[in-house]
């Protein structure tokens, strides 16, 4: 139904997010090993950067190819490119590089290759955090309210109004939310509730002072599930 688009966009949205941080995270682990299995055969060596060139890319992105000199058991190794860099580099600037004794060509900088795998980790746990913290808390809420409606007390309150929640924005769209009262004549109490974010404007269905249910848990009615129920197609003829 089209009412559910939306959300069903929310959770691809938030799964997209939460997948690209897990990738992010195996690829951290996987340099970190990587570099860790290097580092343990690697041999120190200090180097001097030679050179520093400065381009853009296609993108207008300005990137900064280092190159460096260094020697290894009586070899010279002259302008390699180096794997790393930094706004404090510059040309004679002296930096500790680990060389593959068995391939004196290759080698890396130490702290770039502590600054990659920790770059990939923090991104990784960042875009987890994003995309899977609020899947977690929808499908919280969605069991609670279908608890609710098995078990729960029906309240049949009466809607007070409808706002545009304009703090949250769903695919370029603002949601609506109901607000309605119960008065428990017996307590002398009124309870006020408010739906959830409603994508298709409930003022079709829903108008001031009509009535709408609400599912409570009878012990603790700060548990609550307001239910909508939309009609997907809402038609209106307005002679005004």
């Amino acid at each position: 139904m089209k009412k559910n688009r939306p959300y069903r966009f929310l959770v691809f949205f938030f799964l997209i997010f939460g997948l690209a941080g897990l990738g992010m995270l195996v690829g951290g682990f996987v340099v970190m090993y990587n570099s860790f299995r290097f580092q343990s055969t690697a041999v120190e060596v200090t180097g001097i950067i030679t050179d520093i060139h400065t381009n853009r890319d296609s993108d207008g992105d300005t990137r900064h190819t280092v190159l460096v000199s260094y020697s290894y058991n009586g070899q010279s190794f002259e302008d390699i490119p180096l794997n790393y860099y930094s706004s404090g580099m510059y040309e004679g600037k002296e930096i500790t590089l680990s060389v593959d004794p068995d391939a004196p060509s290759h080698m890396v900088s130490n702290f770039g290759s502590v600054f990659s795998y920790l770059l990939l980790l923090g991104m990784g746990l960042i875009f987890a955090a994003v995309g899977f913290i609020p899947l977690i808390f929808m499908l919280i809420r969605h069991i609670s309210g279908k608890r609710l409606e098995a078990n729960g007390q029906v309240l049949r309150a009466t809607v007070e109004r409808i706002d545009v929640n304009r703090s949250v924005t769903i695919n370029g769209q603002h949601p609506y939310i109901i607000y309605c009262t119960y008065y428990d004549a017996y307590k002398d109490v009124t309870y006020r509730f408010k739906s959830k974010n409603l994508m298709a404007d409930p003022s079709f269905d829903y108008a001031p002072g009509t009535g709408i249910d609400v599912y409570v848990s009878p012990e603790d009615y700060s548990k609550y599930l307001v239910k909508v129920e939309q009609n997907p197609n809402p038609k209106l003829i307005d002679y005004t």
